[in-house]
């Protein structure tokens, strides 16, 4: 099945074509070939990146829709990856020192602040004896780790964010929100999550509302284990009202360079 999708002014050529094929564990009737013109507004024409943006958006919500993964993008169709740590390595870090007590009292302090949940094993993600280093990295970026695995990082004096190692071994104490199945592969390659892949079947949002920035830990139908961290780019009642757009701004994800990462 193929998409052609004209683009605006300012992007590279004139269509893209998308190859998809249907996920076999969601059959459905099979459908015509189909060619579709995009229609962007004016306050996204000539803008490359609002442009990409927007092709991302409308891939995902077909693909969405009638159930499809892509199996093949030819042409200039990108689907955006925002993720910090995609290409990260050594070569990124500045400096290491260790964290003063003090200030490790103050990052204990302000994790539970973020996570409440987390108050009754804090002691044992960050242990009185344990040796907190700061490992700062460029753009801003700090991690923070124990024995050389990543506990948890922080983009300039942003909240901070647990790594995959530390949800993993405490994956009840953050909040999180499941994507179906269809979105598995875009999360694995990076691309932030459309709302439409947090309320189609297969999706779980929380009962309890949560409020636009903050940071979830993302599950997957059929999946076991988190495969990103992110932070909601609306509220949890947003995302299902409006049902548009990104959902959630993703952050680290399952095999990026964060994952891979080890003194």
């Amino acid at each position: 099945m193929s998409f052609l999708y004209s683009h605006p002014p300012g992007a590279s050529q004139v269509g893209t074509t998308v190859t998809l094929a249907r996920d076999r564990h969601r059959p459905k009737p099979l459908v015509s070939d189909l060619v579709l013109t995009c229609d962007f507004p004016d306050s996204e024409r000539g803008a490359q990146t609002s442009a990409d943006s927007a092709r991302q958006n409308l891939v995902h919500q077909i693909c969405m829709f009638h159930h499809l993964v892509p199996t093949s993008i030819i042409g200039c169709l990108d689907l955006q990856t925002h993720a910090m740590f995609k290409k990260f390595s050594h070569e990124n870090i500045n400096s290491k020192a260790n964290v003063k007590s003090s200030s490790q009292r103050a990052l204990k302090a302000k994790l539970v602040a973020q996570f409440p949940d987390m108050e009754p094993v804090v002691d044992q993600i960050i242990p009185k004896k344990a040796q907190l280093v700061h490992v700062k990295c460029q753009d801003r970026i700090s991690l923070y780790t124990i024995d050389g695995k990543v506990m948890f990082f922080q983009h300039f004096d942003d909240e901070l964010v647990p790594s995959l190692h530390l949800v993993h071994q405490f994956p009840q104490y953050f909040p999180s929100i499941k994507t179906d199945r269809g979105a598995i592969k875009f999360v694995l390659s990076g691309a932030n999550i459309m709302c439409r892949g947090l309320t189609s079947k297969g999706a779980e949002l929380p009962d309890e509302p949560m409020e636009k920035d903050q940071i979830v830990i993302v599950n997957a139908e059929g999946k076991e284990h988190a495969l990103a961290v992110g932070k909601l780019t609306m509220s949890t009642k947003e995302i299902e009202e409006v049902n548009n757009g990104i959902g959630v701004e993703l952050l680290h994800y399952l095999g990026d360079g964060l994952w891979s990462y080890h003194e």
